[in-house]
């Protein structure tokens, strides 16, 4: 009876601990961030093994042929503007203090993936600022390169990207 009443204590405990509980993914948020665009999210939950990029450098995570489009304007966006777009984001404090995605569709065949109606927010000061969709293309060079993004904004005179 002693040993029964201890053993469900130490299962009731156990239970209680949030030992066995699922985290939801933490997001970067404040200054000092590494990835406050969490690209290294959209990678390791597309790749079966979690993988991340081996550089948060925006020059080693775009490809050099890297294609970014908006849904609200014919114009296209080279890489090197995506790049300092995202640079004078990171560095305007008050400008962008996290991002998150919704991965909704993945094709991966281990060295392509396709990532379809990838829903995102973006946060200034704890206020959502811009959201909509994109689509992603990630392919394995030596390393995971983002080869194309395409953006749906919701708000179809604030496109993410087109601000500047």
């Amino acid at each position: 009876m002693v040993k029964s009443s201890i053993l469900i204590s130490f299962v009731v405990l156990l239970a209680s601990c949030n030992l066995f509980e699922l985290k939801e993914a933490e997001y970067p948020d404040g200054p000092g961030r590494r990835d406050p665009f969490n690209f290294n999210y959209l990678l390791s939950q597309a790749t079966s093994s979690g993988e991340t990029f081996k550089t948060l450098n925006y020059e080693d995570i775009f490809s050099s042929d890297m294609q970014f489009e908006s849904s609200v304007s014919t114009k296209r966006i080279s890489r090197s503007e995506v790049i300092e777009t995202l640079q004078y984001y990171q560095s305007e404090q008050d400008y962008v203090s996290g991002m998150r995605w919704q991965i909704n569709r993945v094709l991966n065949d281990g060295k392509r993936i396709s990532l379809f109606d990838v829903e995102y927010s973006v946060y200034q000061e704890g206020i959502v600022t811009f959201s909509g969709k994109a689509d992603f293309k990630v392919e394995r060079e030596l390393e995971w390169k983002i080869t194309y993004w395409k953006d749906y904004p919701d708000d179809e005179t604030r496109p993410f990207l087109n601000l500047r």
